[in-house]
């Protein structure tokens, strides 16, 4: 709920797992020429060693995303498109695995985030889900 972001401040988030903590990341920023924005989809990476959590790291990029929308290596939408009564600023953090667990095994989910698709599939996956976030109903 932007309601409750102090006013005329970036805002930022982090992300802790296993008493790891990621560094901070914009969710809302104003640049140079005034202008806000806001960060509605970032992606985490947890990177485990046998089960242990050794790092967590946000997977910046501009994979889905306009030039123009690219801000601070991240997509963002500009703060007059969040409008009352919809979910067109509501914040997604798509978390993914990187490393072993416990037993060795490789995790898989790293290799499925969005950074990892090309270009033109992250696009259509970030506007497939953007349009369905203003419905509030996501259809598989």
């Amino acid at each position: 709920n932007t309601l409750n972001w102090i006013a005329e401040a970036d805002v930022g988030v982090q992300f802790e797992a296993g008493n790891m903590t990621s560094g901070t990341m914009l969710t809302r920023y104003q640049d140079e020429d005034d202008k806000w924005w806001i960060f509605t989809q970032l992606s985490i990476v947890i990177v485990l060693n046998n089960g242990l959590v050794e790092e967590v790291v946000w997977d910046k990029g501009c994979y889905a995303c306009a030039d123009d929308q690219c801000i601070k290596g991240n997509c963002a939408i500009p703060l007059n498109q969040c409008q009352a009564g919809t979910n067109n600023c509501d914040f997604s953090a798509y978390i993914s695995w990187y490393g072993t667990d416990a037993n060795g095994r490789y995790l898989l989910s790293a290799g499925q985030r969005l950074s990892q698709f090309q270009s033109t599939s992250a696009k259509s996956y970030y506007e497939y889900v953007k349009e369905n976030l203003e419905t509030d109903q996501i259809n598989f």
